[in-house]
């Protein structure tokens, strides 16, 4: 599962490599959020990501490196990162991994854009290899 978050929304893009479906999500915050730590807003769109998807084990890439490190650690400095994280229990991370914000296919969706404008870009935003490790 590959997440991104904004300041005005967010977007996450799953990916079945043994049926090649994809899956996309995208969604602006409430205006309650507009005020959040980007750290936040990309933790919480991980867990809004995995509730959507309705999936329990996934691999998460993202390219945010304070989340990327709380779901490494299982903690941060950041307090309310840690609430949102707390919210994660029962969800099981095969592996996080860190992706360039010009690569990720989910920063698109994050700003407003439609899976469909996303499908009609160019096909190099991931390389081989980083759809094969996803």
């Amino acid at each position: 599962m590959i997440t991104d978050a904004f300041l005005d929304g967010y977007g996450a893009t799953l990916y079945f490599p043994d049926t090649g479906k994809v899956l996309f999500l995208g969604g602006h915050w409430p205006v309650c959020f507009k005020k959040r730590d980007i750290a936040e807003l990309e933790t919480l769109a991980v867990l809004v990501a995995a509730k959507h998807f309705n999936v329990t084990s996934f691999h998460l890439v993202i390219d945010n490196t304070t989340t990327l490190y709380a779901m490494l650690k299982g903690r941060s400095r950041a307090f309310r990162v840690n609430q949102i994280a707390a919210q994660m229990q029962g969800l099981t991370l095969l592996s996080v991994g860190y992706i360039q914000t010009h690569k990720n296919i989910s920063d698109p969706l994050s700003r407003g854009e439609t899976p469909t404008a996303i499908l009609h870009k160019p096909p190099d935003h991931l390389s081989p290899c980083e759809m094969e490790f996803i």
